[in-house]
This record gives structure tokens, C-alpha cells and sequence, in this order.
């Protein structure tokens, strides 16, 4: 049994440890079908673990507080979902409660007017029970990925057993991270403007790397710096007894264990040059507060005269990144800093903004996901440009989607995992406890960076974060060898010191019950969400086809081909209404490409009068999904004005112009 048991932790370990390393490889994981198909293979990968520890439980859960805490944040996702008596419903987000009453009686005016056979679902009438969320749909899709960085957390924390388990996780990352350094810094010289030299961005911006945004590149790899530093710091800890002189120092040169520490030095010396490279304000700022707060650690960590040549290895790698890809261009980007008015900064005024989203709905938010659905009514002057799908700060985003319930839920789970690691600390092995230490360096990275930025809501660096966390938790648990333990003497050859095997108390039955009836409870929920992921992403996977359709049918000048193209567009849409009913952005899309393609004049007519249809009912199932959206009823107006329902299509353009940022002029020709 514990074979099978150890075969299915190791796989469900291996399938969680690859979703991470993946996951920025696709992109940032940002788009929808990507995050979906990260989501559902630690989805797998959590559930093997889970049959483990049904199998055999025969450890007590590590970090049980934070876990707590974070299955209480999934708790309160599931409870903005959850139908409530109407009255309490506009209590707690009268926001939302208003915009789907005024939705209800937009519509039902809509079929009045002649759009009845536009309008799926009948006729519409005010439910009496609601969930809390402004964009359910949105929600749905934070839950799926909430879960997905709980259960990272979960696997690693408890998985990992060993310290050679340990090591070999963080030099997996650390080697996906060199490779995607030496790559962005490639790409960045080379000026291509589609991701990898090879895929077109939906929204375009300053491209690094697998980025989008060079600023989102700076956090992710400042929490690989952070893995990579402890490795690093682990390595010097190597200790080497008898090797006194200047030739037996010479001979040691030639071991495994200082080939190591050359090999992780320059891995995270090209870490910190890409991080220079990228020019990202925030990603920088960060670099120098974890470099710094590094060289404190390793004068603490540090033994005897070799604290100062630690501090210095760390400066040294900090200045030469800085001296190899070129000082004045960081210099002359990080002085725009005192360029800039922090009060008048559009930074600033979108997070007091956001602060104003929150005071709406202190005890419940407006639903995780919804921010980009409600914050455009909060869009003063000042930043009415473009669309702010993500506020800059996480954490007002966090206190608008989701209220003071989740930020002290994240807090929590902070306060209590900081709290495990100092518990553990003084009874870990030296080199672990340098492994956390620079562990701990990239959380402060990543936290610091999100007081300026919106990194955690791109789902590659929060599953990094999740797992850099979870590492932290198994570096002060773990018992084990490793080449930290290391002895040498003055020829240079090494002796292993006995494995120190990990000493936990057995569980007793009561709680071996406990845990098993938890895991299947955890695992029989997991199933199902991943059931609703496979068709979600089925949905995603047609509308990703529907885009390259967009941009092919735009290059042929033949009439047969191009209406092949548009009619297998069609079909695509179909699987996006079918399968992603709720995803606002994807219909939008299908809404507004229908619609181009309905008014060419080279199409069959028949075929155009389908894609009028598509158009309309594309748009009206985008104004369910997120009823706050004044650009969903935007699409709507523009496509009832085109298939010629002129009160329809003025009454949704009322709707959206009331949703619009406060004085922005919303119309089109005639309406």
C-alpha cells in the first residue's frame, strides 16, 4: 500500500510541478483557454494526491491554519454565487441588485418592441432569489482558478517529503526560469511585437518575453529570484572541513557541490539582468528591496567570516546584471519616478476609485471577477481611457471584489503561514532555513510589487506565488539529506552524513478518519468543477479558433472561400453560446465579429441575415452574463441598429450611456 500510496503522491506531485513550470510558457496563462487547461491538470494532478491520502493518511496536514483559511476564501466565492433572498441580495451589493431589476425591465420593454425572437429565455420576470456577484459568470471563472492555487499550495506543502524532493522542485523552476530569462532578453533585443516570435496577442502591450506586459514579466521573475536565491544561499552553506589552504580551497573548485554554486549564480544573475532588461518601475524597485533584504538574511544565516563574502556575492551579482545589459537605460527609466505626481498619477486615481467600488458593497464585494464589469461606472476623467479590466493595486481589488471578508481571509492566510515557517524555523537544518529565506524574499517581492500593479490576477505568477509559498512551508517541515549536509575534506572528496529521517507523530484513528472523509469531500468537489472546466473550456477553445477565423477571412478576396470561412465561424459561435454562456468578453466578441461580418456586401444574404441574428442574441446573452456592463449594452444598440429594430436598439443605448463613465459621450450614427 505505501508503494502505491508513494506512486500516486510522486504523480500527483510531477502533474502539479509541471502545470506551474507551464503555465508562464503559455503566455502568462492569461488567456481563458490556457488558464483553463493549467487549471484542470492540477486539477489532476490534486486529485492522484488526494487518492494518496485516502489511501493512507499517515500525516497531519502542514500549515493547517493558512489551508483553513484559504478553503474559507473558496467558501466565500461559492457563497457570492449562491441564490439569496432578493432583499438581502440588494442589501449587501445594491449595485448589482439594481442593474439586473433594470436589465429585467429593459428587456421586457425589448420584446414589446419587436426583439422578442431576439431575446433567449423567455419572458423575464425579477427572480425573487439572487446571487451576490455582479457578473456570476466572471465569478464562476475565479473559482475555477482560486481552487486551482489552493490546491498548488495544498500538493506542495504536504507532498514534498524529502529534502532531494525539495531540491530538485526548486531546480526545475529555477531552470524554467533561466531559460525564460536568457529568451525574454533574446526577444526583447530582437523587437518582435508577437509573443515568442510567433503568437498574436488578443491585446497588444509592452511584449517581454511570454508577457504581454513587461511589468508582469518583472514579478513573475522576481519570484523565481527568489526560488533561485535560495537555492543559492543553500549551496554556500555547504561546509568544508579540512580544506584550510589556499590549494585544498582549489581542489574543492573542482566538486560537484562548488559546480553547483557556480552553475545557480549565474542562473540568477541572468534572472536579475532580465528583470534590468524589462524596465519595469515596480519589477526593479522590487529586485533592489529583495536583494537587500537577501543580504540581511544571509548575515544572519551566515557563519562566521564568510557573512561578509555572502553580502558581497549578493551585491556583486545585483551590479554586474546592472553593468552587462547597460546602466543608463534603468537609470533613465527609473528617474521618471520623480517625474510623477503620486496624488494625480492615473495609479492613484484608479485605486481611490476602486476604494469607491468597495465602499458599495463592504461586507460581500461585487463578486470576484466582476471588477472590470462595475469599475466602469467609478471611471472619473482622469483615467476615462481605454478599459481597466484590472485595478493597479491587487489589494483594492481584492477589498472591491471581494469585501472585508476576503481581505482578512488573505490576511489570515498570510499572518498564519509566516507564523508556520518562524514556528519550524530554529528546528530546520541550516541550509533549509537559507531555502526559505530566499523563498520568503520573493513573497515580500510580489507583495510589495502589488501595492503598484495588478501581477496576481495574470494566473501564472499566482501560481507561482503558490507554490514559492508552499516551498517556504516544506523547507521548514522536510527532513532528509542533502548536499547542504555535505562534509569535505582537504582533498577535496566528500562525506554524505546519514539521512535524518522525519520525525511526526502517528495520527490517531479519530483523526485518520477525519482526514480521509475530508479528502473526499475535497476530491468529489474537485471532480465536479473540473467537469464545468472541460465544458468551459470546449467553449474557450472555439472562440480562440473564432478569432484566427476573424483574421483569415479578412485576406481572401474569393467570395466561395470566404463565406466557407464565415459559415465554419458560425459553427465556432455556436460552441462558444453552448459552452461559455456566461463568459461577457468572449460574446462580446462574437457580437461585434458577426456583426462585421454581417454587413459585407459580398456575402450570400441569407448568410448575412444569420450572422444579424448572431449578432443580436450574442450581444443579449453578454448583457445577462454582466447586466453593470455598459459596453455589453453598447454591442446590443449596435446590433439592433443594424438589423434595422430602431426602439431596441435606443433603449439598450439608453442603458449603456446611464453604465457609462460619469460624462463620457456614448451614441452612433442615429441613435
Amino acid at each position: 500500500m505505501d508503494d502505491r500510496k508513494d506512486r500516486l503522491s510522486g504523480a500527483g506531485l510531477f502533474a502539479v510541478i509541471a502545470a506551474v513550470v507551464a503555465a508562464p510558457w503559455l503566455f502568462g496563462a492569461a488567456e481563458p483557454w490556457a488558464y483553463l487547461l493549467v487549471s484542470l491538470l492540477v486539477g489532476a494532478g490534486t486529485c492522484l494526491w488526494l487518492l494518496s491520502v485516502i489511501r493512507c493518511p499517515a500525516a497531519r496536514l502542514r500549515a493547517p491554519l493558512t489551508t483553513v483559511s484559504l478553503l474559507l476564501l473558496v467558501g466565500l466565492v461559492l457563497f457570492q454565487m449562491l441564490p439569496l433572498p432578493g432583499g438581502l441580495t440588494a442589501r449587501l451589493n445594491p449595485l448589482g441588485a439594481q442593474a439586473r431589476e433594470a436589465r429585467v425591465q429593459t428587456f421586457e420593454a425589448m420584446r414589446t418592441a419587436g426583439a422578442d425572437d431576439y431575446l433567449l429565455g423567455g419572458a423575464d420576470e425579477q427572480p425573487e432569489w439572487a446571487g451576490v456577484s455582479a457578473a456570476p459568470g466572471a465569478t464562476l471563472r475565479s473559482l475555477y482558478l482560486l481552487v486551482a492555487y489552493v490546491c498548488v499550495f495544498l500538493v506542495l506543502a504536504n507532498g514534498i517529503q524529502s529534502s532531494a524532493q525539495l531540491r530538485r522542485t526548486a531546480v526545475a523552476l529555477t531552470v524554467s526560469g533561466f531559460i525564460m530569462a536568457a529568451v525574454g532578453m533574446a526577444h526583447k533585443f530582437s523587437g518582435s511585437r508577437l509573443l515568442l516570435w510567433f503568437h498574436v496577442p488578443r491585446f497588444g502591450g509592452s511584449l517581454f518575453g511570454p508577457f504581454t506586459n513587461r511589468n508582469h514579466y518583472a514579478a513573475f521573475m522576481n519570484l523565481m529570484v527568489g526560488v533561485t536565491l535560495g537555492l543559492l544561499m543553500a549551496a554556500s552553506m555547504v561546509r568544508m572541513h579540512g580544506a584550510q589552504t589556499w590549494r585544498e580551497r582549489v581542489a574543492w573548485l573542482s566538486t560537484r557541490a562548488a559546480n553547483r554554486v557556480v552553475l545557480i549564480g549565474f542562473a540568477l544573475l541572468v534572472m536579475t539582468a532580465s528583470v534590468w532588461v524589462s524596465l519595469s518601475r515596480g519589477g526593479i524597485s522590487s529586485l533592489i528591496v529583495a536583494f537587500g533584504a537577501a543580504g540581511v538574511a544571509g548575515v544572519l544565516l551566515a557563519r562566521g567570516g564568510r557573512r561578509p563574502r555572502l553580502m558581497a556575492a549578493v551585491a556583486l551579482l545585483v551590479v554586474g546584471g546592472l553593468v552587462w545589459v547597460g546602466w543608463r537605460p534603468v537609470f533613465d527609466r527609473m528617474g521618471t519616478l520623480a517625474e510623477l505626481d503620486p496624488a494625480a498619477d492615473s495609479r492613484t486615481e484608479a485605486t481611490r476609485a476602486t476604494l469607491e467600488v468597495f465602499r458599495t458593497a463592504p461586507l460581500a464585494g461585487v463578486g470576484f471577477g466582476a471588477y472590470q464589469h462595475v469599475f466602469p461606472i467609478f471611471q472619473t476623467g482622469g483615467i476615462q481611457f481605454g478599459r481597466w479590466a484590472h485595478a493597479h493595486n491587487d489589494y483594492a481589488q481584492l477589498l472591491a471584489e471581494g469585501g472585508l471578508p476576503a481581505a482578512v481571509l488573505v490576511l489570515l492566510a498570510a499572518v498564519t503561514l509566516l507564523a508556520t515557517v518562524r514556528r519550524r524555523w530554529r528546528r530546520s537544518a541550516p541550509h533549509r532555513r537559507a531555502m526559505a529565506a530566499g523563498l520568503l524574499v520573493a513573497l515580500i517581492t510580489i507583495a510589495l510589487h502589488s501595492l503598484v500593479d495588478y501581477g496576481l490576477h495574470k494566473p501564472a505568477i499566482t501560481f507561482m506565488l503558490a507554490a514559492v509559498a508552499a516551498l517556504a512551508v516544506a523547507a521548514v517541515c522536510v527532513r532528509g539529506r542533502s548536499d547542504s549536509t555535505t562534509r569535505f575534506n582537504g582533498n577535496g572528496r566528500r562525506a554524505d552524513e546519514p539521512e535524518e529521517p522525519e520525525r511526526s507523530a502517528p495520527m490517531s484513528m479519530p483523526a485518520a478518519a477525519g482526514l480521509r472523509l475530508g479528502s473526499v469531500v475535497v476530491l468529489v468537489g474537485l471532480v465536479v468543477l473540473m467537469m464545468l472546466q472541460i465544458d468551459e473550456l470546449r467553449g474557450e477553445l472555439a472562440f480562440a479558433r473564432l478569432w484566427h477565423l476573424s483574421s483569415m477571412v479578412e485576406k481572401v478576396e474569393d467570395r466561395s472561400t470566404a463565406e466557407a470561412i464565415v459559415r465554419h465561424g458560425i459553427a465556432e459561435a455556436g460552441l462558444v453560446e453552448r459552452f461559455a454562456p456566461t463568459s461577457a468578453d468572449a460574446l462580446w466578441d462574437v457580437s461585434l465579429t458577426s456583426g462585421q461580418w454581417a454587413a459585407r456586401d459580398d456575402l450570400d444574404g441569407l448568410l448575412r441575415l444569420r450572422l444579424a441574428e448572431l449578432s443580436v442574441r450574442s450581444a443579449a446573452m453578454a448583457v445577462r452574463a454582466a447586466p453593470t456592463d455598459y459596453e455589453g449594452w453598447y454591442f446590443l444598440a449596435g446590433a439592433f441598429h443594424a438589423f434595422g429594430l430602431p426602439e431596441p436598439a435606443a433603449l439598450a443605448m439608453e442603458r449603456s450611456r446611464r453604465l457609462a463613465p460619469p460624462g463620457m459621450e456614448v451614441g452612433l450614427p442615429g441613435l
